[in-house]
């Protein structure tokens, strides 16, 4: 069981302990996006004050860019991926999807479910850095 407070922590000892690159998590309350799910605003929300604990504890000033994904509003979108890049996302979902039942397992039966998900995959966008 976590608190709040303890999930920071937690999720701040892993950037020490692998000390990413970059970070890359959803959107937050603080971006003018709205209608993502509101696990995703959390995910987000979490992943942003976990980045800043870690630097104040760990008194780390490195660059370590913070890469805020949009979620479910991209599906009205413009497609802005290749198809190399939309290829590769597509597997990716797919991998994840078998361990979700709420998810269609392939695109076949995505667009037979006249599923959402479709609409996904050829897209990816971030919240502009402010």
């Amino acid at each position: 069981t976590y608190t709040r407070q303890s999930l920071i922590k937690t999720l701040a000892e892993f950037i020490a302990i692998y000390r990413p690159i970059e970070v890359r998590t959803l959107r937050d309350m603080a971006t003018d996006v709205v209608g993502d799910h509101p696990d995703h605003v959390a995910t987000g929300e979490l992943t942003t004050m976990a980045l800043r604990y870690y630097h104040r504890t760990y008194n780390d000033s490195a660059k370590m860019p913070l890469i805020k994904y949009i979620g479910y509003p991209i599906a009205g979108r413009q497609p802005n991926l290749t198809d190399a890049e939309t290829d590769k996302k597509t597997e990716a979902f797919f991998t994840y999807a078998q361990y979700d039942y709420n998810v269609c397992k392939s695109m076949r039966t995505c667009y037979l479910r006249g599923s959402s998900y479709v609409d996904f995959m050829s897209r990816r966008y971030t919240v502009p850095l402010k």
